[in-house]
């Protein structure tokens, strides 16, 4: 599971020589795959009380995306806001629209953002996650 850039590096994680057929099913919180912050690789940046090194960033930035979601073998459960603030609207239809053809599950949140979802929507989202896990292990 992972969340914004977090989704992004979790499929792509899931995806690799490494873990090819280990991962069954991932979660995706808003993956942006083209995110457009501009971060120095060696610099240590903070958000939200969370430190990361901008080289996350580049690299998870680097990996295509979208061609690693679609040759990914595991069931995807994908969750975006409706008005997402981040990720462009046009990657969101491209990331929807293989998710579709893939067919598997997604979630678009009335009315919300990246990712500070309204408490009753995130719980909404939890049980919707804790299903769709219990349906695979």
């Amino acid at each position: 599971m992972g969340q914004s850039m977090g989704a992004t590096a979790t499929l792509i994680a899931a995806s690799s020589k490494e873990l090819k057929n280990k991962i069954p099913v991932t979660i995706l919180w808003v993956p942006d795959p083209k995110s457009n912050v501009r971060v120095a690789s060696e610099k240590i940046y903070e958000e939200g009380g969370q430190k990361y090194y901008g080289k996350f960033w580049v690299e998870v930035k680097e990996m295509n995306f979208l061609d690693n979601l679609k040759e990914y073998q595991g069931k995807v459960h994908l969750v975006y806001g409706e008005f997402d603030l981040y990720v462009d609207k046009r990657d969101r239809k491209k990331i929807i629209d293989i998710i579709k053809k893939r067919k598997d599950e997604y979630m678009i949140l009335k009315g919300q953002n990246h990712s500070l979802w309204r408490f009753d929507i995130a719980q909404k989202v939890y049980e919707k996650e804790i299903d769709f896990l219990g349906r695979y292990f």
